[in-house]
């Protein structure tokens, strides 16, 4: 990605200790964590159909970290589910690019 992209799609594939895909049809809250810099956000993800298959996406908008800012992105995925357990995935992480 680069510094001023809006509108990148960023999906996640959510698996648990065994690699396989969490089922997200009792899930609460999906939201995504960036981190850039100092900079820390949480923006909520939309669940892909069918949520057996534990996809989700964002997409980048011009109010998040990697808008204006060049340097590593860190992202977590967290979901709430309904009565209270939370999960979070590995970190990974994207280099965001100045452009030429």
């Amino acid at each position: 990605m680069r510094i001023g992209d809006v509108g990148t799609q960023l999906t996640f594939t959510i698996l648990d200790e065994d690699g396989d895909a969490v089922d997200l049809t009792d899930a609460d809250k999906v939201y995504v964590v960036l981190k850039l810099g100092n900079t820390r956000v949480e923006r909520e993800c939309n669940i892909i159909a069918p949520a057996t298959d534990g996809k989700v996406y964002y997409n980048i908008s011009d109010d998040d970290p990697c808008y204006d800012k060049a340097g590593m992105m860190r992202m977590q995925v967290r979901v709430e589910f309904v009565g209270g357990n939370i999960f979070s995935t590995s970190r990974v992480e994207e280099e965001i690019e100045r452009v030429l």
